[in-house]
């Protein structure tokens, strides 16, 4: 045995995978005196009997069995789990994520309550933080059992062949090395020192229907549909929905299809292509060097590769794109003006650090039209004592709260662009900067929203908020947007907005009746004008407050008038839709899918109005009952005569 020796033991499937963990192998640092050597074991019948055959080869003292899948982040790896295994001889394994406790039930699965991981399942890479079962103090905790994808040993002991199943032979090992009388640790990680690959399960009659569907160049078609395309719990179906998100993404930009998987036609080819490209960004990501990162910025510089499926890509692997927008995205471009619209009421405790995340940004060409609506506190005094020239300050006499505030600024705005901003809000300096490249990049678009993280008072990023969850990013058509926001609330942070102007003057601005869901109802006639985009990046930062001041804080009052608010905005714009319009977005949810005529749809109009909850819908059938062509479809089509629209309209409206 050669206690100076650590074998990386792996089992080889995929040669891409393997070759990428190697090459984070090749990343650690490998103490002095100390040799590490990687052995690959293939066409084995199960991973135990390939763990088997290695230790049989290997005379290394230490070994690390390592899924090919598996990616060390941590350089330290190595002098780190020696110092554990020197310091206590009866420790005989490491791992990176554990349990206190074995299950015994559910199939053999495990409940993870101990380590961390990055867990990469191709839409995005999230952060599986389970150190609520350690102490913070100690370097490791003692555990049952360990995860299968990385488990480091300092005495060789045989592996159980007879329990293969799925990833139970990390269970099974563990429990045998407890057996021993070995002990088995789980060491504190700050952050993660291994990133993982977590496959999924699909459908494989649909998958088969996808790849089909890729293979033919068809990415609008699975586009059309993409939400349930990304219901698929599967890499693959990831990918296909990713791929389709790029293809719109790249149709609608000034360069148009450019990257090199739209001229392929087979499926593995694709696949594989797709995730060479995102290793590569993974490398860039997690700071590590790699021949193959000139390579890109060659593809992407001469227009090999679209910049929308580098920023994509990156946004699946890390939520900050600055780890690879320098070297791949930034390019030098003209500045249209931006107009920066910020209502202020009251906000002297704050709008200081906001004035100054909007001069701080790296875009500079920008005029920063500052409302104060009447404010009693020393508001006023804060904004003047800024001196920027760009700065405009409107005084109004009067309180008349935000939405004509906002409209006063809207009026004002001579930018070809407008960004929201509330008055104790912030955004980070480079949030403009990234939202006008890709508005003056894809000129369909009419907004373009960053992700967002909610703050406290103290600036503290608060996880926990409903906000948090309902602000997130899932890009969709505008048309498939409008019909979900019609159909479940609103979804976007206006301080996040940039939106192009001249689509703003054909939506309109904010409705003078509107306090809760102003932004709610700008949003649903903006889609109507232009594609929407969610930058991957949590760009803008809202504040909300722990003692519920802002104006959106639930109460009674609030949640009265958003109701009314929602029944009166939604109402009408459904009734203010063409008939086409309505058709083509609310298809879906028509009772009768045939109708194209326009008493046909008005009465569809109606009856979803009716069906949804708002009671304007019981207005419009009986205004459609005064017409006898309506009267008759209503009665043929839908079976509703005058004596069934008598007991409907007997019936309790609660909407409030």
């Amino acid at each position: 045995m050669d206690t100076n020796e650590i074998a990386f033991i792996i089992c080889k499937n995929d040669t891409s995978w393997f070759e990428e963990c190697v090459r984070y192998i090749h990343d650690l640092y490998i103490p002095e005196g100390y040799t590490a050597d990687i052995l690959s074991i293939e066409d084995a019948e199960t991973v135990p009997l390939a763990y088997n055959a290695a230790l049989e080869s290997s005379k290394a003292k230490y070994k690390i069995y390592l899924r090919e899948d598996t990616f060390i982040l941590h350089r330290d790896l190595i002098p780190d789990i020696l110092n554990i295994f020197n310091e206590d001889s009866s420790i005989g394994m490491i791992g990176m994520v554990g349990c206190q406790k074995v299950s015994t039930g559910e199939g053999g699965k495990q409940h993870w309550d101990m380590g961390r991981v990055y867990v990469d399942d191709g839409a995005c890479v999230r952060d599986c933080d389970l150190r609520s079962g350690q102490n913070e103090k100690a370097r490791y905790a003692f555990a049952e059992a360990i995860d299968g994808f990385l488990m480091a040993t300092q005495y060789d002991l045989k592996w159980k062949e007879e329990l293969v199943e799925g990833g139970a032979y990390g269970v099974s090992h563990s429990l045998s090395m407890l057996a021993s009388g070995k002990r088995i640790v789980i060491p504190w990680q700050e952050e993660p020192w291994c990133y993982h690959r977590e496959e999924g399960e699909g459908e494989e009659t649909l998958r088969e229907q996808l790849i089909g569907i890729v293979e033919a160049g068809a990415y609008d078609v699975i586009w059309s549909v993409i939400d349930d395309v990304r219901g698929l719990k599967s890499r693959e179906g990831h990918v296909i929905a990713g791929l389709a998100e790029i293809y719109m993404l790249e149709k609608a930009s000034r360069q148009g299809l450019s990257s090199r998987w739209w001229s392929l036609h087979v499926w593995d080819e694709i696949y594989g292509y797709y995730g060479y490209v995102r290793s590569i960004l993974i490398r860039m990501v997690y700071q590590r060097e790699d021949e193959r990162i000139q390579e890109l910025q060659s593809m992407v510089r001469l227009g090999k590769l679209h910049k929308d499926a580098v920023l994509y890509l990156a946004g699946t692997i890390w939520p900050d794109a600055d780890k690879v927008y320098p070297f791949l995205l930034r390019e030098p471009r003209e500045e249209p003006l931006v107009s920066v619209i910020l209502p202020v009421y009251n906000g002297a405790d704050f709008v200081g650090k906001t004035i100054e995340s909007i001069l701080g940004q790296t875009y500079q060409n920008m005029e920063i039209i500052i409302v104060d609506d009447a404010s009693t506190d020393h508001s006023l005094e804060v904004v003047r004592s800024y001196q920027d020239p760009r700065i405009k300050v409107i005084a109004c006499e009067k309180n008349r709260n935000v939405v004509y505030s906002g409209n006063i600024g809207f009026k004002a705005a001579k930018g070809k662009y407008v960004a929201l901003i509330g008055h104790d809000d912030l955004w980070r300096q480079d949030k403009l900067e990234k939202q006008i490249a890709f508005l003056e990049e894809h000129p369909s678009y009419s907004v373009c929203f960053t992700c967002m993280d909610v703050i406290d008072e103290g600036l503290r990023i608060c996880k926990g908020s409903f906000l948090y969850q309902i602000f997130s990013r899932t890009d969709r058509s505008a048309k498939a947007w409008i019909r979900k926001l019609f159909m479940e609330g609103n979804y976007f942070c206006a301080p996040s907005a940039c939106i192009r102007k001249e689509m703003l003057d054909k939506a309109g601005y904010y409705r003078f009746a509107l306090l809760q869901l102003q932004d709610y109802d700008l949003w649903l006639r903006l889609f109507l004008e232009g594609e929407v985009y969610i930058y991957p990046e949590r760009l803008t930062y809202y504040r909300q407050f722990m003692d519920k001041r802002n104006l959106s804080a639930m109460s009674d009052e609030v949640r009265i008038r958003g109701v009314h608010e929602k029944q009166y905005f939604c109402s009408r714009y459904i009734k203010e839709l063409s008939k086409d319009r309505f058709v083509d977005i609310f298809s879906g949810d028509m009772l009768d899918a045939d109708a194209c005529g326009e008493k046909e749809v008005l009465c569809e109009k109606a009856l979803l109005l009716w069906r949804k909850g708002f009671y304007s819908g019981y207005y419009e059938i009986a205004e459609l009952l005064e017409d006898e062509e309506c009267r008759r479809i209503l009665e043929e089509k839908y079976r509703i005569d005058l004596a069934q629209f008598y007991k409907l309209n007997a019936r309790p409206a609660y909407y409030e």
